[in-house]
This record gives C-alpha cells, sequence and structure tokens, in this order.
C-alpha cells in the first residue's frame, strides 16, 4: 500500500482515479481530408506536418497580422505632483519591505524613471532603489545598510 511506504502522491493519485472511475482514453485524431486516423506512427506524421506547416512560414504576407483593439484609454504620464503626493501617502513602518523609507531618499526624477522602466519587474523595485542608494551614498563617502 502506498501510504505504508509513505509515498502521499501516489496514495493521492490512486485515490483520485478511484474517485473518478475509468475514463477511458482514445488515440485518434483527424488527417487533412477528415479521416479518422488510429495508428500512432500515422498520428505521429500527421503532427508532425502540422506543425511544420503551422510553423515553417517562408513570407511574410503568409503572417497574418493581427490588430489588438483594447478598452483601455491612453494614462498620461504622473506629474511630478502625482508622484510627491504618492510618495507622501506611503505609511511609515507599515510595509513587508523597506521599500517606502528607500523611496522617500530617491530623487523624483530616479522615481520617474524607474516608473517607466519596464524592464525591472516590480519585485525587483527594491534592489534598484538600494542599488541607486548604494551608488550615490559612496560617492558621497557614505555607507548604507542594506
Amino acid at each position: 500500500m502506498n501510504s505504508k511506504n509513505k509515498n502521499t502522491r501516489d496514495l493521492y493519485r490512486g485515490t483520485n482515479d478511484f474517485k473518478r472511475g475509468y475514463q477511458p482514453s482514445s488515440n485518434i485524431a483527424k488527417d487533412e481530408n477528415g479521416d479518422l486516423l488510429a495508428d500512432s506512427h500515422n498520428i505521429l506524421n500527421r503532427w508532425r506536418n502540422y506543425f511544420s506547416q503551422l510553423l515553417n512560414v517562408h513570407r511574410v504576407s503568409a503572417v497574418r497580422q493581427t490588430e489588438i483593439h483594447t478598452a483601455e484609454l491612453l494614462v498620461p504620464d504622473p506629474s511630478h505632483f502625482d508622484v510627491e503626493s504618492a510618495i507622501a501617502k506611503l505609511k511609515r513602518h507599515k510595509s513587508p519591505d523597506t521599500l517606502p523609507e528607500l523611496l522617500e531618499m530617491v530623487p523624483l526624477e530616479v522615481c520617474r524613471e524607474m516608473w517607466f522602466q519596464h524592464d525591472v519587474a516590480p519585485t525587483h523595485c527594491t534592489n534598484v532603489v538600494r542599488e541607486y542608494l548604494d551608488e550615490t551614498l559612496a560617492k558621497d563617502g557614505l555607507d548604507v545598510e542594506a
């Protein structure tokens, strides 16, 4: 038994299979003409041909250009006042990291640059601020605790 062997993954898999009952699976595919293919070799060749046609496009005109329409309005750039008021609204000692305290030390131009820099994920924002402060304060001869 799987519970005695401490193999809980197989135990839950077996329990779920038992609850669902017998689920027959079919290995059937259709070819280009709509005929059914049951042989695994023919099915494999069909998938190979399908992806070959799908991925091997030799002409740019063969690729459909889709235009994406969104319902979102264009958001204007945040003003100097917006950034200042957002930083002022941050509560002290209420966040799980030190980002609000660090943001107060960073010049607003750097905040705007970070706002529009899309290659930095939000989770790395704290590290970017810390690196900036380390570099800035090191130039001034000061040391920062991380």
